[in-house]
């Protein structure tokens, strides 16, 4: 059985009456990928936030960083002093060096994740302008499709009310739409003169592809 306008509207009201039933109507309609949106957002903040955390984190040791080297500077003063100081303070600089590289090892091997979960993010944002889209261009359809129902209705709903009030707006006679079997009839005795003699009927004086025939005695009017 075909699906109505009727039926459309009646779904709506449905809908609208139960708001359990709307979830599962998403389901039915949407993708899985527009389904999964909300989650993947929110991926996308958490992984924004990891990110700003992990900045923070390297801000940080790049202070500690700094504090050590300050500290190098006061031991390799106080080397001066003596030999034995400047052995002593040499071994302490080369355990810092050491300490430092490993430091900086690990601000490299961040970085490197940070660009990776970058480009992570840049993939992320790159499916949602997809999706983005794609979701547009149905609604785009949707929206077209709207129209035309509603213009095809109202089409409908005219001729059925001008066809309802024929006989007051002529004052009387007979007829109908060119669709009803009885009235193709009556136009086709009145053609068959024309038939007979061969005559070809072009499309655009066709009088069975009217809106409608109406007649009183024997004046006709399409």
């Amino acid at each position: 059985m075909a699906f109505t306008v009727n039926d459309f509207e009646d779904l709506i009201r449905i809908l609208k009456q139960n708001p359990e039933w709307q979830e599962r109507m998403r389901q039915a309609i949407l993708t899985p990928e527009l389904l999964d949106l909300p989650k993947v957002v929110n991926q996308l903040v958490e992984a924004i936030r990891e990110l700003t955390e992990a900045q923070r984190r390297s801000d940080a040791r790049i202070d500690e960083l700094a504090q050590t080297v300050a500290q190098l500077v006061e031991a390799q003063r106080r080397t001066d002093e003596t030999v034995a100081q400047l052995v002593e303070a040499q071994r302490r600089s080369d355990a810092r060096i050491d300490e430092l590289a490993q430091t900086v090892a690990q601000l490299v091997a961040a970085q490197q994740q940070s660009e990776a979960r970058i480009d992570q993010l840049t993939e992320i944002v790159q499916e949602l302008v997809q999706i983005s889209r794609d979701t547009l261009r149905r609604l785009e359809r949707l929206e077209n499709w709207q129209v035309g129902e509603t213009g095809r209705r109202d089409g409908e709903r005219f001729e059925r009310e001008t066809l309802a009030r024929a006989p007051a707006l002529f004052f009387g006679g007979r007829g109908g739409g060119a669709g009803e079997p009885h009235l193709r009839e009556k136009v086709g005795d009145w053609l068959l003169p024309l038939y007979r003699q061969g005559v070809e009927v072009p499309p655009h004086d066709d009088p069975l592809l009217s809106d409608i025939i109406w007649w009183k005695g024997d004046r006709v009017m399409v």
